[in-house]
Order: C-alpha cells, then sequence, then structure tokens
C-alpha cells in the first residue's frame, strides 16, 4: 500500500510540477508549449515509469524548462534593444539633417546682409554701364566721357563689394562643403547596419528552422507522452532539447547582433561635431 501511495505521490508532483513549468504566462511566449491535456498525461507517464526513468525523465523536463526560459528571457532582451535601436537609428537620421544648421543659417544671413548692403552701389554701377553704351551708340563723347568718369570713381568701391560678397558666398559654401562631409561619413557608418541586418535575418531563419523542426517533433513526443511510452518520450524529449539549444544560440547570435547595431549607433554619434 505504501508503495502504491509512493508511486501516486511521484506522479502528482509530476503532474504539479509540469503545470507549473508549463504556466501560460511564463511559457506564453515559447517556441514550444504542452498543452493542457499533454500536461496531464505527462504527470501520469512518470508516475507510470520506474524510479531511474522517472528521475530521468524530471531532469529532462528540467532542462528543457531551463531552455524555455532562456528562450523567453532572450526574447525579450532582442525586443527590447531592437526597439531602443530603432528609435536610436531615427534620432541620429533626423540629427544628421541638423548638422551646422546654426552656423549655415548664421553664414546665409550674412550673405543676405552683405548683399543687401551693396546692392545700391551695384546696380549704380549696373545703370552707369548701360548709360554708358547708349551714349556710345549716340555718339555723344562728352556723355560718355562724364559717365565713364563717375563708373571709374565706383570701380574700386565696387570691386571690393564684389570681393566682400564673393568671401561671404565662399565662406557658406565652404561651411556646407565641410557640413557634408561630415554628414556623408556618418551615414557611412550607419551604412554597415544593413550588412548586419542581413545576418540578423538569418539568424532569425535559423531559428525559425529549428522552431518548425520542434513543432514537428513535439507531434511525436505527445503520442508518447499519451501512449504512454517511457523511452520514446525521452528519446523524443532529448532530440528536442538539442534542437531547443539550437533555436537559442541563433537567437543569441540576434541578441548578439543587435548589440553590434547599438555599437555602430554610439560610433555614428561620436562622429557629429561639439554642439
Amino acid at each position: 500500500m505504501s508503495m502504491r501511495w509512493l508511486r501516486w505521490g511521484q506522479g502528482f508532483m509530476a503532474l504539479l510540477l509540469a503545470a507549473m513549468m508549463w504556466s501560460p504566462y511564463p511559457a506564453e511566449a515559447a517556441s514550444v508549449e504542452l498543452s493542457p491535456t499533454i500536461q496531464t498525461a505527462w504527470g501520469k507517464l512518470v508516475a507510470f515509469a520506474n524510479d531511474n526513468q522517472s528521475a530521468k525523465l524530471a531532469a529532462q523536463m528540467t532542462n528543457f524548462r531551463s531552455l524555455q526560459t532562456q528562450e523567453n528571457s532572450l526574447d525579450a532582451k532582442i525586443q527590447s534593444l531592437h526597439y531602443s535601436n530603432e528609435e536610436e537609428l531615427t534620432l541620429v537620421k533626423n540629427r544628421i539633417k541638423t548638422i551646422n544648421a546654426a552656423k549655415i543659417a548664421a553664414l546665409e544671413a550674412k550673405v543676405k546682409k552683405t548683399e543687401e548692403k551693396y546692392q545700391p552701389l551695384l546696380d549704380n554701377y549696373k545703370l552707369l554701364t548701360k548709360q554708358i553704351s547708349a551714349a556710345n551708340a549716340l555718339g555723344s563723347k562728352t556723355l560718355k566721357k562724364a559717365l565713364q568718369a563717375q563708373a571709374d570713381l565706383l570701380k574700386p568701391a565696387v570691386a571690393l563689394a564684389k570681393a566682400d560678397i564673393k568671401a561671404r558666398k565662399d565662406e557658406l559654401k565652404a561651411e556646407k562643403e565641410a557640413t557634408a562631409k561630415i554628414a556623408s561619413a556618418i551615414r557611412s557608418t550607419l551604412a554597415e547596419i544593413d550588412t548586419v541586418k542581413v545576418q540578423i535575418r538569418a539568424a532569425k531563419s535559423g531559428a525559425q528552422s529549428s522552431k518548425s523542426a520542434l513543432s514537428s517533433l513535439l507531434k511525436t513526443f505527445n503520442a508518447a507522452v499519451k501512449k504512454p511510452d517511457v523511452s520514446g518520450a525521452s528519446s523524443t524529449l532529448s532530440s528536442m532539447q538539442t534542437l531547443y539549444a539550437k533555436l537559442i544560440e541563433h537567437k543569441q547570435k540576434n541578441y548578439a547582433y543587435e548589440q553590434k547595431i547599438t555599437t555602430i549607433l554610439a560610433k555614428a554619434k561620436l562622429q557629429f561635431p561639439n554642439s
């Protein structure tokens, strides 16, 4: 009688352990989940097994649950870091548009102010040159001479005005070119992310392949548990553990690639000029 109660107790504890390990919340995101029916059948299977088999099954299940926990933890970290990287990437791209914006705006205002300052002088000189041409066409040497004299007096000032305007424009052009060079360097750094994203897609593809294989094995496992086939369930669970470990390996790579993107973003931010 005591042995029967002991076996019943083992089965009950196995069932309770299975229920705890596959509770809806912690395993919700796991790639492999046991249905309530299989959880119940699993408890009966462990109770049906001999002591050595029962201990082995319990150890396998503990390890399998550990893999589930690792996967859930990785999924959470990957998702969090991915969203953080995407947000940071958007901020960096938007920041590129503002590089030296204040300096460029100030130089543009300076060019405009300089042009406005000299505009009356340049307009006057332009008018004189037109009048000189008209006087020449009319054959009026006296008028042409008088107009030319006025123009000659303005020439030095006009030359200085044009030189000043050119200097302001050259300054603006140089600042824009320097800014474009900085922006290009940052964009070149950000382009490294594209290569990493290809690697992420490969890691996700590998994880998906492992998940598909796990889903297929789960059907075999469920059948063995229901039968109940202790040896078959144990063997299949062992294969599932191997696949699960491979799936986690792919997800670890995925997380490492997201960390690499974080590093690239940090590198890009260091390329911005000091405010």
